[in-house]
């Protein structure tokens, strides 16, 4: 291989890097705002249940 095909493969592979990166991190971003809400609605559900109780 010619050192300009070494080199685009490399620019090509860091790309594909680069893009997986940028997706587990929106994945891992999603993941924390529904455990996030999650526990708001559970929160939600108890305060609920608490007063209805009453």
């Amino acid at each position: 291989m010619e050192i300009t095909n070494l080199k685009q493969k490399i620019n090509e592979l860091r790309n594909k890097l680069n893009d997986s990166l940028i997706n587990l991190n929106y994945e891992t971003y999603v993941d924390e705002k529904i455990l996030k809400l999650s526990q708001e609605l559970d929160l939600l559900i108890n305060e609920y249940i608490k007063n209805s109780s009453l």
